[in-house]
C-alpha cells in the first residue's frame, strides 16, 4: 500500500472531561472542517471532537464499538484494533467513503484520514502495525499547521 493517507489532524484534550481541541492539522479534510468547526465559546473558530463511551443506540449486536468521536452527533464509532496495543482505533467518518486510523495516548487524538478507504479499514491499520505507513504520517506531520488554543 502506497499512498493510503491523505489528511491528519492532532487534538489535545482541553475544557470538559471528553473534550478534544485541534491543535495541529493539514487543514484540508473538507468533512472535518465543517462538521467540528467551533461557531460559540471556546476555541471560536477552531475545531473540537467530544470523544466518549458508546450509546447502545451506535452499536449492532455483530460488531460493537469501544469508544465514539462525536460533535452535537456521532462522527466516527471507533474499534479497538489490536488488544495488546490498546491506543489503535479504527473508524470511519460518517457517511463517507474514508477510514480513520485513530491513536490515543493520554490526552492526544491523532487522526489519520484514508479518502475512499472505508472498506478496508482492518487493512489500513495493520499496514500501520506493521511500520509501512511511517513515511507517509512523517510526510503528513510534517505538513500539519500547529494551531494555537486559547488558555482555558
Amino acid at each position: 500500500m502506497s499512498n493510503v493517507l491523505n489528511h491528519y489532524y492532532s487534538f489535545v484534550k482541553t475544557t470538559g472531561k471528553n473534550r478534544f481541541d485541534c491543535d495541529a492539522s493539514t487543514g484540508d479534510y473538507d468533512y472535518f472542517e465543517k462538521k467540528l468547526l467551533n461557531k460559540i465559546k471556546f476555541n471560536i473558530g477552531g475545531l473540537s471532537i467530544n470523544l466518549g463511551t458508546v450509546p447502545e443506540c451506535f452499536n449492532n449486536n455483530r460488531h460493537r464499538a469501544t469508544l465514539a468521536i462525536t460533535r452535537g452527533q456521532n462522527i466516527s464509532k471507533l474499534f479497538l484494533f489490536n488488544i495488546n496495543e490498546p491506543f489503535v482505533f479504527y473508524g470511519d467518518a460518517q457517511n463517507t467513503n474514508d477510514a480513520l486510523l485513530i491513536i490515543l495516548k493520554e490526552n492526544v487524538l491523532e487522526i489519520f484520514i484514508s479518502v475512499g478507504y472505508k472498506n478496508k479499514q482492518i487493512d489500513v491499520c495493520s499496514e500501520f502495525e506493521n511500520g509501512s505507513l511511517n513515511d507517509e504520517i512523517e510526510l503528513l506531520k510534517g505538513k500539519a499547521k500547529v494551531k494555537e488554543l486559547p488558555k482555558f
